[in-house]
């Protein structure tokens, strides 16, 4: 099933065979949704709203919790906590506010930890996973609305050794995140006036930045080769009504 959260504080869900699933959707909200929909392994379906926060919904359309987080933009990213026990509490999900704290919250709606930003954060975080340990937080990206990137380790605290630069100006895309053949992971963030910013994930240093010369505010999507050997291609869509590719 497809699910899409929606400005009149409904989430709607749509059948594999395109037929609106009316019996159990749309759920309610106390506002508009502000966010994508993410999805936890039990089914529980997370929305940010405009209103009270992030609302998890069982996947019989029954609100399980609200994390009151405040007006969110930011669509949750999830993933699992290391050295935990219990594989049924071991996973969370990051979040974004416009009170400028990037939250990370258990699947029962328990605070793990949250982090402080100057500006509000619209964009949605994204989890570096380890590869090792599949579905594992390693770290977390995330860029507030001025631009400030920071780069967190998987229990709140800001990774030693990555310093990006200061602001990159406005932003309200969700960044990405790919690997390159040159050997380092690289984070792309673009910017509201339309500048496309690629940065050394490990490092933060700021690589290259390329002008679109329109305001984008569509996150980009990467398109990796499976071999390895060519660089990554980021795809996204401008005001100008223009799909733009770019290879790094």
């Amino acid at each position: 099933a497809v699910f899409v959260g929606a400005a009149n504080a409904r989430i709607y869900g749509v059948g594999s065979d395109g037929v609106s699933l009316d019996d159990i959707w749309p759920g309610i909200l106390d506002t508009g949704a502000g966010s994508s929909p993410a999805m936890l392994s039990d089914g529980t379906l997370l929305v940010g709203t405009l209103g009270a926060g992030v609302y998890a919904t069982c996947p019989n359309g029954v609100t399980r919790y609200i994390s009151t987080t405040g007006s969110s933009l930011s669509s949750p990213a999830v993933g699992r906590l290391a050295g935990v026990s219990d594989e049924d509490e071991d996973e969370l999900f990051v979040v974004g506010g416009d009170d400028g704290l990037l939250r990370a919250i258990r699947e029962d709606g328990i605070l793990q930890w949250s982090f402080a930003f100057a500006a509000p954060i619209m964009a949605a975080p994204v989890v570096l996973l380890d590869a090792a340990t599949p579905a594992t937080i390693q770290a977390v990206f995330a860029v507030d609305s001025t631009g400030a990137v920071q780069r967190l380790t998987a229990d709140g605290r800001r990774a030693p050794g990555f310093f990006p630069p200061a602001s990159l100006g406005p932003v309200l895309a969700s960044p990405a995140l790919a690997p390159h053949p040159g050997g380092n992971l690289r984070l792309y963030v673009i910017g509201f006036d339309g500048s496309v910013h690629a940065i050394d994930a490990d490092r933060g240093d700021l690589l290259w930045t390329w002008e679109a010369g329109v305001a984008v505010e569509s996150s980009p999507a990467v398109v990796v080769d499976a071999a390895g050997e060519s660089a990554p291609v980021l795809v996204f869509g401008t005001w100008g009504g223009e799909l733009l590719y770019l290879r790094d």
